[in-house]
């Protein structure tokens, strides 16, 4: 199960959000060990003028909308962990899941070879075909394997994030309780 939710405003949120990543980046080290560009393990305590934008402008929004095709809403929902990642010539993020959470997202910020957007395999390794261009926010099952491919396009930027649901529940809706 891949959701693609498009972000409403894309182009005026990618000049905003690119320039906070960009201060963010003259500010700290950001190089990890793939030369990619990311603030993955920089503590979360970090101020990120980017994330403050992101949860504010665009999250809201979209969330709302993940947790109807989910048969959720309404419901509550947290982010766990979010963080940038920027892919240039060469690089790479090799085949990974995220643990302890349901769901990764990714926000095709800069996206400009649809072909590199993030890979995902399903339970028997088979490579899941799914519709994303940039502007897109892709979720999906945190467990199952996904990657960046070597980029041999122009600049990837994305924001990673991973979510947990909360589904409120009412003793009354539960049978054994009667």
């Amino acid at each position: 199960m891949i959701l693609v939710n498009t972000v409403k405003n894309h182009a005026e949120h990618k000049k905003t959000l690119l320039n906070l990543i960009g201060d963010f980046e003259q500010l700290h080290d950001t190089k990890d060990y793939t030369n990619c560009s990311t603030d993955f393990n920089i503590s979360q305590d970090e101020e990120r003028d980017y994330l403050d934008y992101f949860h504010i402008h665009i999250l809201d929004d979209v969330m709302e909308s993940v947790s109807k095709q989910l048969g959720l809403a309404p419901c509550e929902w947290n982010v766990l962990k979010a963080w940038f990642q920027r892919y240039n010539q060469s690089h790479a993020h090799a085949w990974h899941n995220h643990a302890y959470t349901q769901f990764a997202n990714c926000y095709f910020l800069e996206l400009p070879d649809a072909s590199y957007k993030t890979e995902i395999l399903d339970m028997n390794g088979n490579t899941l075909e799914y519709d994303a261009k940039e502007g897109d926010i892709v979720t999906f099952p945190a467990w199952m394997k996904h990657r960046s491919k070597p980029n041999e396009g122009e600049q990837k930027t994305v924001i990673a994030f991973n979510l947990d649901f909360s589904f409120p529940w009412e003793e009354s809706n539960l049978g054994f309780f009667d």
